[in-house]
This record gives C-alpha cells, structure tokens and sequence, in this order.
C-alpha cells in the first residue's frame, strides 16, 4: 500500500494532486483543515479483501444489548385483584354565545 500526504489551498487542488498522484483509485484515508490549507491522506494499491474483513471484525465488536423475552403473564400476578381504572374527567364544553 502506497500511503501520501497531500496539502493544498481548498479541497478542490488538493483532490486534483491526489488524482494526479495516485490515479482515479486512490482512496482517502483521512482530510482535514490546517493553517496552511487543507490535508488529505490517500493511498492506492489497498487489498479490498482487507478493507472488508476489517470492516466485519469491526462491525462484530460493536455489542448490542441482549433481547429478553417477555415475562409470562403469571409473572405480574400476584393474586390481588386489580386496580380499577381512575375516572375520566368530563371535558369542558366550548361556550356559545348567545343569540341576540
């Protein structure tokens, strides 16, 4: 793997400079802004196959929390009669005026 630094005034002359360098297939490894412009790092000649198995390993590092199954209903019994719902409270009525 070819890796390269490129710096340039904008984004636009430091992509040409890699394109220039390295060919369409050049792959951006990381830009960022500095003082003097903008940093690319680029590289070619990657092996895809790496690229993906590492993508996969990283992938499966990444822990999703654990599904629980939800409790059998016998487990929220506990033989006490359930609660009765609270009232519902009369909406207010819009007010009409009257008709003169």
């Amino acid at each position: 793997m070819k890796i390269k630094r490129f710096v340039a005034a904008d984004m636009r002359q430091a992509m040409q400079r890699v394109r220039d360098d390295q060919g369409p297939d050049a792959v951006i490894l990381s830009s960022r802004r500095l003082a003097e412009g903008i940093e690319i790092i680029a590289a070619i000649d990657y092996d895809e196959a790496l690229i993906r198995e590492a993508a996969v390993q990283a992938e499966a590092q990444i822990e999703t929390p654990p599904r629980h199954a939800p409790a059998p209903a016998h487990a929220y019994d506990d033989g006490a009669p359930a609660a009765a719902p609270a009232p519902r409270r009369p909406q207010p009525q819009p007010r009409v005026a009257p008709e003169v």
